[in-house]
């Protein structure tokens, strides 16, 4: 009845200290452009977890994944009063993390995904006492299908709904892959 199960973890630590580190930032004029900053230290931890397995005719694979990422700005300072020196890269969560549940049985499947990510800076000062941050938030994605086999194709047809908790938003929602 409780056959072939699979648990799996990584660990994974990095740092890195990267010279002339390229950042995109929008203009004033309404576009992106490109900033370079001259010393970047980058480092941090990602973890995952991982489960599948099956249950009689169910599989079930359930997964989680966490991140954190310190992006530190240790450039020169382009003019004495520049407060990036020391801080977060801007649009660089400091923690993100997502969990993932499928099961699937006769070519059904149903699968949920909750995606989470912390505050982010929009400006180098990370100045919290200004509105230029993007708050917490978090995702969740529900969806549904059938997965039909035709020699030599798969052909899936999948329902979703990207973000059903929060109401009227609906995200992209393939219908119908072929691999």
């Amino acid at each position: 009845m409780f056959s072939g199960h699979l648990l799996k973890a990584e660990l994974t630590f990095y740092r890195s200290d990267v010279d002339n580190w390229i950042v995109w930032i929008p203009s004033y004029r309404g576009y992106w452009e490109p900033r370079n900053i001259k010393r970047v230290l980058s480092s941090g931890v990602e973890t995952t977890l991982q489960l599948n397995g099956n249950m009689s005719h169910l599989q079930y694979k359930i997964s989680g994944t966490y991140a954190y990422t310190s992006a530190i700005n240790y450039g020169d300072p382009s003019i004495w009063s520049d407060n990036s020196y020391g801080k977060q890269l801007v649009y660089v969560p400091l923690h993100s993390g997502n969990v993932f549940m499928n099961l699937s049985m006769a070519g059904f499947f149903i699968s949920y995904q909750f995606n989470s990510y912390s505050e982010r800076f929009t400006t180098s000062s990370n100045d919290v006492s200004r509105r230029d941050r993007l708050y917490p938030y978090f995702m969740n994605d529900v969806s549904a299908g059938k997965n039909n086999r035709f020699f030599p194709q798969n052909l899936r047809f999948t329902t979703c709904s990207m973000n059903p908790i929060i109401p009227f938003y609906t995200g992209p929602c393939p219908v119908g892959t072929i691999t």
